[in-house]
């Protein structure tokens, strides 16, 4: 039996696992420590839609958080 490079190795495809929407209402610090977070996450994170307004002490605001993974099939 001939074992091909192709018989040995899965096909593997890059997928959309995860696909958040976060509303907050926080002070800046906190907003920035989140987002700070997401960024030295393990996983492969895009954040889109960053969307902050002010309301009296407090920042008001939505974003989306994309999660990607690789997937074999």
């Amino acid at each position: 039996y001939t074992l091909s490079l192709h018989d040995a190795l899965p096909i593997l495809s890059v997928e959309k696992f995860y696909d958040v929407n976060v509303s907050f209402k926080a002070n800046f610090n906190n907003i920035v420590r989140y987002i700070s977070n997401l960024e030295r996450s393990n996983n492969v994170i895009d954040i889109q839609n960053l969307d902050i307004n002010v309301s009296q002490n407090n920042l008001n605001g939505n974003l989306n958080i994309i999660v990607w993974g690789i997937k074999s099939i």
